[in-house]
């Protein structure tokens, strides 16, 4: 694999998954600094990915799969797999949720939920069984659509008032870093580095510079995106709108194209099934590892069973565990591997 396959699938990575948290930072008491924190939240996250490069670096010709089995044991490294794709499967769920929310608000007001779930969950499902060359395929295709956000995004500039983020910083120094953390977890598709690392073609370095211009790159879309929402829409508005991208165009006509709102609404539609596709097919391949088996296709239709079953279950609940979840899989575990792996020795001549 390319490093430029290896790009766009981190892009896409982040994409959905990041649209669906961060105007949870808007609404919070950070309001119009928010784009503030994404940058600091994008700074934090590159360390992050460098500790998590130390590791990978250390195993250049395993999955990570196989590195968890290298440094834990056989038994512990299938157990920790297991949590990992149960992690990939939480994700898989949210985004769902999150494309269902995103199609009742915007367009399909009365229709049932769980319709909306098992179509969006069977379309991840079509595509995750494929292989990953056929899967970059299809990113590929698509990433082009995200360069549609920041172009309308600026457009909306003509009814900006910059008076509604100044004094830039006013909603305090607490108040942006604690908007960081939350930024921070919307951030963290990047996890999908820790899976098709070992296929991209480079050295280490080159490895290192590629996913860290992804996070560069969406950390700068989606501080732009915040930056643009918060001149455009008053302060009374920001707070409550959930939507954000969509309620900056919702007004704007060009020419002959009319509510360009649901052309957002398809294209965001998209990058979450997008999304779902991506770590459908990450826990799968956890699950392959576990079974024995070379492939991951038998498994995807399971899984996706069991993301129409949380997602359809009212027990199920993102909003108290999502952060803490994400920092023990994204931070915390990596962290603890890497120490592991100097403290036992266990290099890259273990398999």
């Amino acid at each position: 694999m390319t490093r430029t396959k290896l790009f766009i699938f981190l892009v896409q990575s982040q994409m959905s998954l990041a649209t669906a948290r961060v105007p949870q930072i808007l609404s919070s008491d950070v309001n119009k600094d928010a784009w503030i924190s994404v940058l600091i939240s994008g700074l934090l996250l590159q360390l992050v990915i460098i500790m998590i490069w130390l590791l990978l670096k250390r195993y250049p010709t395993i999955t990570w799969y196989q590195i968890l089995s290298a440094t834990l044991g056989s038994f512990m490294g299938k157990i920790i797999s297991l949590s990992f794709a149960g992690y990939f499967i939480y994700i898989a769920t949210m985004e769902v949720l999150s494309a269902a929310e995103l199609l009742q608000f915007w367009m399909l007001t009365f229709t049932p939920k769980f319709i909306i779930i098992i179509l969006v969950t069977f379309a991840g499902i079509l595509l995750a069984r494929e292989n990953l060359q056929t899967i970059i395929r299809f990113y590929t295709f698509t990433v082009i659509l995200i360069i549609i956000f920041p172009i309308l995004a600026t457009v909306t500039f003509i009814n900006s008032d910059i008076r509604y983020i100044l004094p830039l910083g006013s909603t305090g120094t607490s108040a942006i870093l604690n908007a960081s953390y939350e930024s921070f977890c919307s951030l963290t598709g990047i996890i999908a580095m820790i899976m098709i690392y070992v296929q991209t073609k480079g050295s280490a370095l080159q490895k290192l510079g590629t996913i860290s211009l992804a996070n560069l790159c969406m950390t700068l879309f989606f501080s732009f995106l915040l930056f643009s929402a918060s001149v455009v829409l008053s302060p009374e508005l920001l707070t409550v709108a959930k939507f954000y991208a969509i309620f900056t165009v919702r007004d704007l006509t060009l020419g002959l194209i009319q509510r360009i709102d649901l052309y957002y609404v398809l294209i965001g539609l998209l990058f979450k099934i997008v999304s779902c596709v991506t770590f459908l097919y990450l826990s799968a391949s956890g699950i392959g590892h576990v079974l024995g088996k070379n492939h991951h296709r038998e498994a995807v239709p399971y899984l996706g069973l069991i993301v129409i079953l949380l997602a359809l279950s009212p027990l199920f609940d993102t909003t108290n565990i999502n952060n803490i979840v994400t920092v023990t899989f994204v931070v915390i575990i990596p962290s603890l591997l890497l120490i592991f792996s100097y403290m036992f020795n266990r290099n890259k001549n273990l398999m």
